[in-house]
């Protein structure tokens, strides 16, 4: 199985995959990025707007610090004409105590990561990834070019376990900044689902919750047959006989009879099995629904997996009388499962023709990102194929 993702460099939450968010504001152009009118290539304080905006371009990675919405906390003074300063002077966000200022804010980072490569054509690309982070900027915590915090030494960018937080200095400053984890709010645009609460023995961002925000949400159906007794030209299933389809909502599934074959075809809302085979996450719909298969499903957000194809049939001459197949001294018809070789053998017995299906012995090496998994070894072909 291949899991093709959208990796922001330095960051484990950047196994995240997002939607073009439609941010008309923050574009990449070859050299720069834009944000409304400004190209910016160093970090630009905005003009008559209280934010600072840095730009990686070699990256295409693009931040936005602002203020948070808090109002000023009671005890603290603002300074006069605070507001004219530059970024996060400006802010009004803040809480005192006495002994340290803290300046409240917001980091947006946008990404271009898997955008087309600019050229002629295109001439600049739109963010494909967004995610914040709480910050708040420490003042006074540098004395004499020291500067500490929670009883941590700060140097450049620190990495912190306890507590889980990204440390920042500014040269020639007295603050610093420190970042705290991602929020992911539930939104129509990202849908995200929190797939672990991280490791909480690791360093920032390694401790932090680990998202998985793919394009959209999907509907999601697994399918079985199932061998099935018949009773007056129907099938009988699940307590039910019922010729044609039956749809139900308890248990949550549609139920296909095929008279002639004696089976019946399953369709219902994936298993612990299917999860963990796919990596996808059942979440609740955004809006309450109501009504039988698949409408009582969950919705699923799933990562942007591919799992390689099985090889072609091979048909094979056998042996046949009337409607049974007769092939490697076994007698069937229509389709046969072994479990000893994991394969498939579909009965022809018009055309004089097996059908052979198998699984993939010349696997080559894995790719990167690419694992060799087995869906369930116990079970029929395909799940007992061991597949890229």
């Amino acid at each position: 199985m291949k899991v093709t993702s959208s990796h922001m460099p330095y960051y484990v939450w950047s196994t995240l995959y997002f939607l073009a968010l439609g941010d008309s504001e923050v574009t990449f152009v070859r050299h720069a990025c834009r944000y409304k009118d400004n190209y910016v290539q160093e970090p630009l304080n905005v003009r008559n707007d209280c934010k600072r905006v840095t730009c990686q371009i070699s990256d295409r990675t693009l931040t936005i610090e602002e203020c948070a919405e808090s109002a000023v906390g009671a005890t603290c003074n603002l300074p006069k004409n605070f507001s004219k300063n530059r970024f996060p002077l400006c802010c009004a966000s803040r809480t005192c105590d006495g002994r340290e200022t803290i300046i409240n804010g917001i980091i947006t980072y946008y990404s271009a990561e898997g955008a087309a490569q600019l050229s002629d054509y295109p001439n600049f690309v739109r963010p494909t990834g967004k995610w914040t982070a709480p910050v708040k900027y420490i003042l006074g915590a540098c004395k004499n070019g020291k500067c500490r915090y929670a009883n941590h030494s700060i140097y450049h960018e620190t990495m912190l376990t306890t507590p889980c937080v990204s440390v920042k200095t500014y040269p020639g400053r007295n603050h610093i900044r420190v970042q705290e984890c991602p929020t992911f709010p539930a939104s129509r645009l990202t849908n995200c689902v929190k797939l672990n609460d991280g490791n909480k023995k690791d360093r920032y961002p390694n401790c932090c919750p680990l998202y998985m925000c793919p394009p959209g949400r999907q509907q999601r159906n697994t399918t079985f047959v199932v061998r099935t007794d018949t009773h007056q030209g129907m099938c009988r299933y699940g307590g039910n006989d019922f010729k044609d389809t039956l749809v139900t909502a308890e248990p949550c599934r549609t139920a296909t009879c095929d008279v002639s074959r004696r089976r019946v075809t399953v369709k219902t809302c994936l298993d612990e099995e299917d999860l963990k085979w796919t990596g996808c996450k059942a979440v609740p719909p955004l809006e309450h629904r109501n009504g039988s298969h698949p409408l009582c499903c969950p919705d699923y957000i799933c990562p942007d997996m591919k799992v390689d194809r099985l090889p072609k049939p091979l048909a094979h001459a056998g042996q046949f009388v009337s409607d049974v197949c007769i092939f490697r001294e076994r007698y069937f018809r229509r389709d046969l499962y072994t479990d000893d070789t994991c394969e498939k053998w579909t009965c022809h017995a018009k055309e004089k023709v097996v059908d052979v299906y198998t699984c993939d012995f010349t696997i080559p090496k894995t790719e990167p990102d690419c694992t060799l998994e087995f869906k369930n070894r116990s079970k029929p072909y395909p799940d007992c194929c061991l597949r890229k």
